[in-house]
This record gives structure tokens, sequence and C-alpha cells, in this order.
């Protein structure tokens, strides 16, 4: 039989054991899990710029704690844009297969 095939309503008549379909599904988790995760990286992100531009404004002059606070600015700012492209191509996967709430997580 091709599960693939069914729909929502076969497959409730069937009711598979297993994670094939249990009404739920991982879908809900999933969703719920990528805002937290994207929330916690945004402000994770915001703390570390914030504490790379203090060690950049304490530097004093010194070359090598001026290098270490630029490199921890520039890990910040890199850092947010793989947030950033995490979340549009979060997005654009929504949108290409169909899954409304996706598109509706952030709003």
């Amino acid at each position: 039989m091709n599960y693939l095939a069914l729909t929502g309503a076969q497959l409730d008549a069937i009711n598979p054991p297993g994670f094939l379909y249990t009404g739920v599904g991982i879908g809900p988790v999933v969703t719920t899990a990528v805002v937290y995760v994207l929330y916690f990286a945004g402000f994770a992100l915001t703390i570390y710029i914030v504490l790379a531009g203090f060690a950049i404004l304490t530097s004093k002059g010194d070359e090598k704690a001026l290098a270490g606070a630029k490199a921890k600015l520039t890990y910040g700012i890199a850092g947010f844009f793989i947030v950033f492209s995490a979340y549009w191509v979060v997005q654009i996967v929504g949108r290409i297969l169909g899954i409304t709430i996706i598109q509706t997580i952030f709003q």
C-alpha cells in the first residue's frame, strides 16, 4: 500500500502504528522549535555584538585587544547573516513545499 498517495481521511481510517501518521506529527514541534531557536540566536547575536563593541571601546589602543575585538565583531556579523539566511531558507522551502504555517510563523 502506498501511504504517500492516501488522503488524510484514509490515513485516519487505517491509523498505522508508528510515525507515519499519528494525527499530530513532528511538524508543530519543528515549527515551534524554529521560532525559539531563531529568537534565541537573534538575542545571542545582539549580546555578542554589543560585547564586541564594548571590547573595542575598552581596548585602550592595545593592538592585540583591538584585533580580538574586531574579530569578535566580524564573527557576530557573520553569525547574523547565517541566522538571517537560515530564516529565509526556511521561508523559501515553506513556499516551495506549500507549507503555509511556516509562512506565518513570525507574524
